[in-house]
């Protein structure tokens, strides 16, 4: 099920005050528009190859470009929830991811990569080396990536 365009629901699920914007079977999008905050949710839905991961990933980038422009992404701030998301062990998966992640990654004020376990983080940093470390970081406490993405100063 695709929802898109117009908001389709308000829910605990994206957080008190995200609003739902997107989802499809790989990742919901959820805003907080007075905060200039984006939730992009990872669901927990496997990913077997290649060209469906290159299609998942050019999906939300497509997403969030509609909803928050380039132009305009240096004044929010993304929240990658990644907790649900199984870990990448095919090296074809991580190399489809890393062809898309920076264009996904790209503009935002902050960046806050959410996971479940150290291992989680450890595959973040791993796969993330190559990207610019100033205004991104990543956390296993949803409060403390918050914080961080709405600490404006």
């Amino acid at each position: 099920m695709i929802i898109s365009g117009a908001l389709a629901s308000v829910g605990a699920e994206g957080g008190k005050m995200f609003e739902s914007r997107f989802r499809n079977e790989t990742a919901s999008i959820w805003m907080d528009d007075a905060r200039c905050l984006v939730r992009l949710r990872r669901s927990s839905h496997r990913v077997e190859r290649p060209d469906e991961m290159a299609t998942a990933m050019q999906t939300l980038i497509d997403e969030l470009d509609r909803l928050v422009p380039l132009s305009v992404r240096g004044k929010w701030g993304l929240l990658q929830d990644m907790r649900d998301a199984p870990l990448l062990t095919d090296p074809a998966l991580e190399q489809a991811v890393a062809r898309h992640a920076g264009r996904l990654r790209q503009g935002w004020l902050r960046l806050a990569v959410l996971v479940r376990t150290p291992v989680g983080k450890l595959q973040v940093r791993r796969t993330t080396t190559n990207e610019q470390a100033a205004g991104r970081d990543v956390f296993d406490d949803e409060i403390e990536a918050l914080n961080y993405l709405t600490d404006r100063a």
